[in-house]
Order: C-alpha cells, then structure tokens, then sequence
C-alpha cells in the first residue's frame, strides 16, 4: 500500500496520520492504528512505523480552540448563566459597541444566530468587556457542551 506524510497524531504513539493512495479516489488522508479493526489499518500502521514518521506535535492554543465543538445558542447562553453572567450583560457590550457595520453584524450574530464557534470574533469581544480570559471562555465552552 503506498502512503505519504506520515507523522504521530497521538501522544502516545498509538495512531498515525498519513496519505494512502486509494485506487479509486486517489490520495485521501487516513489514520492507522496497531489495534484498527481493518486489516489494511494494521498493515498501514505496520509499514508506517518501519519507516520514517514525523513526530507527534502538540496543537497550537488556536488549533484547540477552532476543534472545540459548536455551541447552540441555547448552550452558549446557559452556559453565561450558569457562570454568573447575565444576558443583559452581553446586551450592554453590543450595545456600547462604535455605531457602525460591526455593532450591527454583533447585534444580527447575538440575536440571531443560532450556533457559535469558540473562534467566532464576538466571543472574544464580549468575554474581554466582561473580564473573562481566554482559559475561562475555554472551560465555560466545555462545560456548555453539556448543557
């Protein structure tokens, strides 16, 4: 089977991302572990590790961030709640924002919308006029997964 870039995707080892050479759609990425329940995934992860594979690299802080998972905007606002914020909080930040495009675009987005990513421009701005860190937005994320 012929692959290309191969590198650690785990930590620990245990999984290896690559390109494989697919006879029909040509090179699609893949990712092989000693323990795949396919065959190929078993020779793959074989063949890989005999050779060359470039080492894991942990993720940037921004990589993280733009993986975490999209947030309802029910999930979004429970999660505010839930950490003492209120709604009229957020409100007040759009609010205070210049007139102009941007306070428009954050008043159509905040009322509107009806997912957010972490990554998205108004979850910064409102987390910084409301003293919230970057790290508190990240746990409050996780946590509003769950909500």
């Amino acid at each position: 089977m012929e692959f290309r870039n191969a590198f650690y995707s785990r930590q620990d080892g245990s999984a290896i991302d690559m390109e494989v050479n697919h006879p029909t759609f040509g090179w699609i990425p893949f990712t092989a572990t000693a323990q795949d329940p396919e065959a190929h995934g078993r020779e793959l992860f074989a063949l890989a590790s005999a050779g060359t594979v470039a080492p894991y690299v942990s993720p940037t802080i921004e990589e993280v961030r733009a993986a975490m998972p999209t947030l309802t905007a029910r999930q979004l606002r429970l999660g505010l709640v839930s950490n003492g914020f209120a709604m009229s909080q957020v409100s007040a930040v759009i609010e205070g924002m210049p007139e102009g495009a941007d306070k428009e675009t954050a008043r159509i987005e905040w009322g509107y919308a009806t997912t957010f990513e972490r990554t998205h421009p108004l979850i910064a701005t409102v987390g910084a006029a409301l003293s919230i860190s970057e790290e508190q937005i990240d746990t409050m994320w996780t946590e509003a997964k769950n909500l």
